[in-house]
């Protein structure tokens, strides 16, 4: 009996052994399966990390691509049509002026022959243009009526007021225009003899002399800056207006506008307005000649009219003073 019931327990302590055995693999092959489960989706996981990573570095290169090629299209096409070429045209349009101006006076001082103090016998300066004439300004006109042997490279080129307009700066045309200048200012006044410099009529002579140079002065200058402007200033300027209006450039900068940013749309229309400011400062340097020579013009209308009665009432009263120190 005991020996039975023994028996009994250890095959039923054997079959818990076993099933236990067989549980336990069950249960090691379930957290292998769990463990190999969770290391799949982990990598899954962390691919799928990888990815989305990748996917945003790649997208915040493709935005930092876009705005450098943003930043490039908008540095490009902002600073209006042909930057590079303008600022080169404008610096030469700034110097054309400057140097304009600054030639003015000297050539006034130089390629006038009457006004400023200067004094040159007037047969000898008519003879002097009359062999300029001959060398280059003569007409048909002139060689018909025996003046001339042969037409001149000019004809009549010294009395052609519109070549000072002109941008042709060529040695035949320049002459031209000095000739036409010294045409319209006259001849200069003869010298003093040495021997009348100090008397009162020599002294009245130089005052008179003084008078008429200052009138002489303001025609003088307006014509050398015409003609100044028209050798060295007048082309860039019409190069710069052209470059909006009228030309072929034009209409290459009208096309250009089509693909340019709104800034660079701006700064062509700065650009236009400072040009409008230079031509409304040339305007009115221009009007500035213009008064003073209305008012030279109208200094000269009064002497003529008034000047004889002034003169008169100045000898009178010095007359009278001097009778007075007289009678003393």
């Amino acid at each position: 009996m005991a020996a039975t019931l023994t028996a009994s327990v250890a095959a039923a302590g054997a079959t818990l052994i076993a099933q236990d055995t067989i549980e336990t693999r069950y249960i090691i092959s379930s957290i292998a399966a769990l463990t190999k489960q969770v290391k799949v989706s982990a990598d899954e996981q962390d691919a799928q990390m990888l990815q989305a990573e990748q996917a945003g570095a790649s997208v915040a290169t493709d935005i930092a691509n876009k705005e450098l090629i943003d930043k490039t299209i908008e540095d490009y096409t902002s600073q209006g049509y042909d930057p590079c070429k303008q600022l080169t045209a404008t610096k030469q349009f700034a110097l054309a002026e400057i140097t304009a101006r600054r030639t003015i006076g000297s050539r006034v001082a130089t390629e006038i022959q009457a006004g400023g103090g200067k004094y040159a016998l007037p047969g000898d300066v008519l003879v002097q243009r009359d062999k300029v004439h001959k060398a280059l300004f003569c007409t048909q006109a002139d060689v018909d009526a025996g003046i001339c042997t042969s037409v001149g490279a000019i004809p009549g080129g010294d009395t052609n007021a519109s070549l000072i307009f002109s941008t042709d700066t060529s040695a035949n045309v320049v002459a031209a225009k000095n000739a036409v200048i010294n045409n319209i200012i006259g001849l200069p006044d003869a010298p003093i003899p040495a021997g009348q410099a100090a008397t009162a009529t020599g002294a009245a002579y130089v005052l008179q002399k003084k008078q008429r140079d200052a009138y002489l002065a303001f025609p003088a200058y307006s014509l050398k800056a015409a003609q100044a402007d028209a050798e060295g200033f007048d082309s860039f300027m019409r190069e710069r207006v052209g470059q909006y209006f009228g030309t072929k450039e034009a209409e290459n900068w009208a096309r250009d506008q089509a693909s340019q940013s709104e800034r660079g749309v701006l700064v062509d229309m700065v650009k236009i307005q400072g040009l409008t400011l230079k031509v409304a400062e040339r305007q009115l340097r221009q009007d500035l000649r213009r008064e003073a020579n209305e008012a030279v013009e109208l200094a000269l209308e009064n002497d003529r009219i008034n000047g004889k009665k002034t003169r008169d009432a100045a000898a009178k009263a010095l007359a009278s003073q001097s009778a007075g120190l007289v009678t003393q």
